[in-house]
Formats: C-alpha cells, structure tokens, sequence
C-alpha cells in the first residue's frame, strides 16, 4: 500500500534531494530497514524485504552519483591465485548484495565485463556499479553473447556471470562450462552485510577452478547450491525452484541472467 501510494523511485528521488551525499547509505539502510518492518507486520518476510530494498536504493542511488559504502575485505584468495594473461571468470547465484560485491572487484584492481539483463544495463552497454562513478562495460545475457563472452576470456578478458537466472531460481552448469572451454579460471564472488552494515567481501577459489570434468562442474555446483540455501534460509527464505518469495520489493529481481536452457 505505502508503495502505491509512495513508489520506492519517488522515496529515493526526495532523500537523494534532502540528505547530504554522505548520508546516503545510512538513509538507505533506515528505509530497508524500515520497509521490513513493514512487511514484518504483514506477516510477509521482513528480512528479505530489507535486503532487497537495500539492494534497489543502493542502486538508484547511485545513478543519482556516487556516494561511499562501506566494506572490507573478508577474504579475496582466490584473486591472489590469478595468474597473469589468465582471465577469471567470476559466479555466483542471485542473492542481495551481489551486485555492489562484483562491484567492489573494480576497486580490488579488476574490470570483468559484465554478461546482465538488459533491464539493468545504463547508456546501451554499461551496468552500474553500485556506489562508483564509474560504471562497468556490459552485454546482454542472451544467447547472442555467447561468441563475444567466449572471445573475451580466451583474449584474457574477465567476465562476470552468475549461474541461476533470478532469486531462487534453478542453478544451471551452463556458465560453469564456458570456464572449460576457454581455459579460464573460476572464482567465486559475493558479499555478506555485518551487524553494523559493513558489507563483507569475498573472491575465493570454488573446488575446482578449472571445471575441467564434469565431475569438477559438479562440485563447483553443489558449493552455490548450498551456500545459497544458507544465505536464503538466514533471509527467512526457501531455495526451491518456482516457489513464491514473498518479499520482492521491486520487478527487476534478475540482475545478471544466462541464456541458455537449464540442464
């Protein structure tokens, strides 16, 4: 009701306007938190809410400018293990927070090229990365990109690209199987938020960078899977393919799709 009546664009355009720059992250995490509560008191999931609102505004925000996020590092071995002329091919699954943790690979030193919904891509070929000024290079997920991301990381060129094509959706091994083809290296990204807002970042090495057997996609598989019922299930979520999430503040839930048909 308060959205229909109060959009989430229309709250970010009158707190962009009122709050200074540098307040920005402390407002977002009061509104998610307060549209939590919300739902809380609706008897819908008011964990997921606040984390999917907190994702939205951090978003939004940002193409209003760049304001400062704070986080810190939790563990980035897996880009201390790249070697060079390599490119890595950074996955992981559609939970909150992944978009500013691939973001955050910018200011560890990388420049993926970012495979994503054309719903989420700015000025034809860039994806915003949540709190930058500067946004990503970018190309729709469809099966049309296929020649381009296999042509980028033989080149040396880094991609991001997640495996599942929504929240909850069914993780796929497809984008598991590019890795083999073109002789990069796998590693996983994404970002947990502390206590105190602090978003955790981890870039880590999955089983078996190489995905050089199907048995090693496998593994690397059963790894998404189940750290994503984790994340989901501390949301007060389910991890089943098709069942219904009750907190989904905005439509554009898919953030990097993959095209191909599911295994």
């Amino acid at each position: 009701m308060v959205q229909r009546v109060f959009p989430l664009k229309r709250q970010v355009r009158v707190v962009a306007m009122v709050v200074p720059v540098s307040h920005w992250y402390a407002a977002a995490e009061c509104v998610s938190r307060a549209h939590g509560w919300v739902a809380q008191l609706a008897s819908r999931n008011g964990r997921l809410t606040r984390a999917l609102v907190l994702d939205y505004w951090l978003r939004e925000l940002t193409l209003r400018g760049p304001f400062t996020i704070p986080w810190r590092i939790e563990d980035v071995s897996g880009l201390q293990h790249a070697e060079p002329g390599r490119a890595i091919f950074f996955c992981w699954t559609h939970v909150p927070l992944i978009e500013f943790a691939l973001s955050t690979l910018v200011e560890l030193g990388q420049q993926p090229l970012m495979v994503c919904d054309e719903g989420m891509m700015v000025d034809t070929n860039k994806f915003v990365a949540p709190g930058l000024a500067d946004r990503m290079d970018a190309i729709p997920a469809r099966t049309s990109s296929l020649r381009r991301v296999l042509a980028s990381l033989r080149a040396g060129r880094s991609v991001a690209w997640l495996a599942d094509p929504l929240l909850g959706g069914r993780i796929s091994s497809q984008t598991l199987r590019l890795v083999a083809l073109s002789g990069a290296r796998l590693v996983f990204g994404w970002g947990e938020r502390d206590g105190d807002g602090t978003i955790a970042i981890r870039m880590v090495d999955p089983p078996f960078p190489d995905c050089e057997t199907p048995a090693a996609i496998e593994a690397n598989l059963e790894v998404l899977r189940r750290e994503r019922r984790r994340i989901l299930r501390e949301l007060g979520s389910i991890d089943e393919v098709g069942a219904p999430l009750a907190a989904q503040p905005h439509r554009r839930v898919p953030i990097l799709r993959e095209p191909f048909p599911h295994r």
